[in-house]
């Protein structure tokens, strides 16, 4: 609620919830599933404008390049279900893709 900060004297609202899921998707090993929470909160009464700011972190091993790629909005499942259905070949681990069955074909 605020009170006495714009012409109508006073405004309410609710703060949305919304999930804003991150996957973060490293060089090497599991990609990570991470849940921001809603950090900062900038009201503009003026201008009847309401930001949210979400933040999260995770700690790296040695520097920010052992991240290949940050998905925002996207769960692991949903990400690997678009993977499989781009038609490229979706291996648990290396040791899957090497086994003579599966691995890359002779020419």
């Amino acid at each position: 609620m605020l009170e006495n900060l714009t012409p109508a004297g006073v405004t309410r609202f609710r703060l949305p919830k919304r999930q804003i899921p991150i996957l973060v998707i490293p060089h090497a090993g599991d990609a990570v599933q991470l849940d921001p929470v809603v950090d900062t909160v900038l009201i503009e009464p003026d201008q009847g404008r309401l930001m949210l700011t979400w933040r999260t972190s995770m700690p790296l091993a040695k520097s920010i390049f052992d991240i290949k790629r940050v998905v925002i909005e996207q769960t692991l499942r949903k990400h690997l279900d678009q993977t499989r259905r781009s038609g490229k070949t979706h291996y648990a681990n290396l040791g899957e893709m090497v086994r003579p069955e599966h691995g890359p074909r002779s020419r």
